[in-house]
């Protein structure tokens, strides 16, 4: 299978994109929180440490076509149905509160 052209926007005018695997190496199809721990790394690493230590462990909230997505959905199944004309598959991701950057 051929990567999938992924978009995630954190705010208005900021966005991440990458082709990311339909696959992982292990060969496990690859979800939705494994493309958004690579569009999005600093995110993602926060919620790990945060559930390693036994705090609430916040992930982003990911929105694809206005639906809440559930980050263990695969990727190659929200880009046959959720993709764009244009060949991307668009997310938005509602940071935590303790990860928004103040601007």
């Amino acid at each position: 299978e051929r990567a999938v052209p992924t978009r995630a926007f954190v705010a208005q005018r900021e966005w991440r994109q990458l082709p990311v695997a339909p696959l992982l190496p292990s060969g496990d199809p690859t979800t939705l929180a494994d493309a958004l721990a690579l569009l999005l790394p600093r995110a993602f690493a926060a919620a790990s440490d945060a559930e390693g230590s036994g705090g609430e462990g916040q992930r982003p909230t990911a929105i694809v076509q206005g639906v809440v997505v559930e980050l263990n959905t695969p990727v190659s199944w929200l880009y046959e149905a959720c993709s764009h004309p244009d060949g991307f598959l668009y997310v938005v991701c509602l940071m935590p509160r303790s990860q928004r950057t103040r601007g």
